[in-house]
């Protein structure tokens, strides 16, 4: 006689299934929670980008403002200044300046720069350059006898070794109808 024994694994698979159940829906509890931080982080990020952008635009609209009340200042200020017109120096005039730079008696030293512009409404030929000071001497006494030298200022004197000095000279001009008398 045999006894046939059957095993009932009925509720072995139940639990099995319930154990599998209950795992799906932890990862699914889980992966809710992650969606719903994620969210909430990026919300958060939008909503502080979104603040700074306004932030921004608030500042660019003060930057435009103020732009516009000193470009607006600006304009009163020149309208205000009313400019004197700067005079023109004649042909005669520029041949005699041309001329007195020729005679300069420059052996070793030289002219750097030659720049002729208005200060204060009055034209200056600024001379800057090198030279012995037996040079620089001859330079200026050819300078005190020009008639078309209102005034000579002497702005840069740099001895750079016994034989060279470096200098700078403001020559004023002086105006057509004064040169004339």
């Amino acid at each position: 006689m045999s006894i046939k024994r059957e095993l009932n694994l009925l509720p072995w698979r139940l639990y099995a299934h319930r154990q599998k159940r209950n795992q799906f829906l932890l990862v699914l509890l889980i992966m809710m929670l992650a969606t719903f931080i994620y969210h909430q982080i990026m919300s958060s990020k939008n909503q502080q980008s979104q603040r700074q952008y306004y932030q921004l635009q608030r500042q660019q609209q003060q930057i435009e403002q103020q732009l516009a009340e000193s470009q607006q200042q600006l304009y009163q200020l020149r309208q205000q200044a009313n400019p004197k017109p700067l005079r023109a120096i004649s042909v005669h005039q520029l041949e005699q300046i041309l001329l007195t730079i020729q005679q300069f008696p420059l052996a070793q030293g030289e002219l750097t720069q030659l720049l002729l512009h208005y200060h204060e409404q009055q034209l200056v030929l600024i001379l800057q350059g090198k030279s012995t000071p037996q040079e620089f001497s001859g330079i200026e006494q050819l300078l005190h006898q020009q008639l078309w030298l209102q005034q000579m200022e002497l702005t840069d004197f740099i001895p750079q070794s016994p034989q060279l000095v470096q200098f700078e000279l403001y020559l004023h001009i002086k105006s057509e109808d004064h040169y004339a008398n």
